[in-house]
């Protein structure tokens, strides 16, 4: 079935009130059967997006989980010993390795003209 734009923003507020004012989009594409095809890449290209067109909070990340140093720092160390940029592959079995190293979702987290500008990467 299609809906029209206002009609999805309709049942986001209600699925987001119904879960106590927040809800994800796998939650709400079970609720409400809608396919993701018909939000996603039609109304909006991020799910928050959406949300924020509905009037409803997003969440808000206050301090990052990692700090963007300690990532910097370890991603240096690593091309430092490689001698080179590394693959995902060389990320992937670094942190198989080394649990404290950070996942490859963390280092692509990082603000990458920050790593570019970095006093690490600019000393190797």
């Amino acid at each position: 079935m299609m809906m029209t734009k206002e009609a999805i923003l309709s049942e986001i507020r209600r699925a987001a009130w119904e879960r106590g004012g927040r809800i994800g989009l796998a939650a709400f594409l079970k609720a409400t059967g809608i396919p993701e095809k018909q939000i996603l890449g039609k109304h909006w290209a991020r799910w928050n997006e959406a949300l924020t067109e509905a009037g409803i909070n997003t969440a808000s990340f206050k301090k990052p989980r990692t700090q963007e140093e300690s990532v910097l720092e370890a991603f240096a160390q690593l091309v430092v010993r490689l001698g080179k940029w590394p693959t995902e592959n060389e990320l992937s079995l670094e942190r198989r390795r080394d649990s404290s190293f950070p996942s490859l979702g963390v280092i692509l987290c990082v603000r990458w003209a920050t790593l570019l500008s970095t006093q690490y990467i600019i000393s190797i």
